[in-house]
């Protein structure tokens, strides 16, 4: 998960008021002169009311790039993938060791050519293909990251996107643990 929330790190001094939201370093806040570490800027990030479900749950929706000075990735990355995905959430009254966060990506992505400096888009499938989305439902560990191995609903899919949504879903659109019957 560090990974991926990294994918909303940028610059240093970003205004979180920006839709693009940056989280790299603590920075401090201009109102109140407090340090707000990345945690706390993330927390503040998330608990806006725009991020909000209205069900218990968070998100939040960014875009990556491979633009030099993004702050993620060093700019001779060329035709990076993912993988596999794993989340963990951090903090205190987050329940048991079972958690899920939902990651899905959608509209382009871009590859940066291998020996050069151009980049190649990309999209699901062919271009014939009616897949404009892909989703990982992950299982997450609570200040670990849990039992399930690595997510890799969306392996194949390139670093840099132009829309990726995490959620973090709320206690109403959990399945149950257990069933009585």
């Amino acid at each position: 998960m560090a990974d991926v929330v990294r994918a909303t790190a940028g610059r240093p001094g970003d205004d979180l008021d920006s839709e693009d939201a940056r989280i790299i370093a603590p920075r401090t806040d201009e109102v109140t002169g407090q340090v707000l570490s990345e945690g706390e800027q993330l927390r503040q990030l998330l608990l806006r009311n725009e991020n909000l479900d209205g069900k218990g749950g968070v998100g939040i929706q960014f875009a990556t790039d491979l633009q030099p000075g993004n702050g993620l990735w060093g700019t001779d990355v060329c035709m990076d993938r993912i993988s596999s995905v794993q989340a963990e959430l951090v903090g205190d009254y987050l329940g048991d060791n079972r958690a899920t966060v939902e990651i899905s990506v959608s509209g382009g992505g871009e590859l940066r050519a291998c020996g050069s400096d151009e980049l190649v888009p990309w999209s699901f499938g062919s271009t014939g293909s009616l897949a404009s989305e892909g989703l990982a439902v992950v299982q997450a560990g609570v200040n670990t990251f849990g039992e399930a191995p690595p997510n890799t609903s969306l392996f194949g899919q390139p670093v840099a996107r132009s829309s990726w949504r995490i959620v973090i879903p709320g206690a109403a659109r959990r399945p149950p643990t257990s069933i009585s019957i």
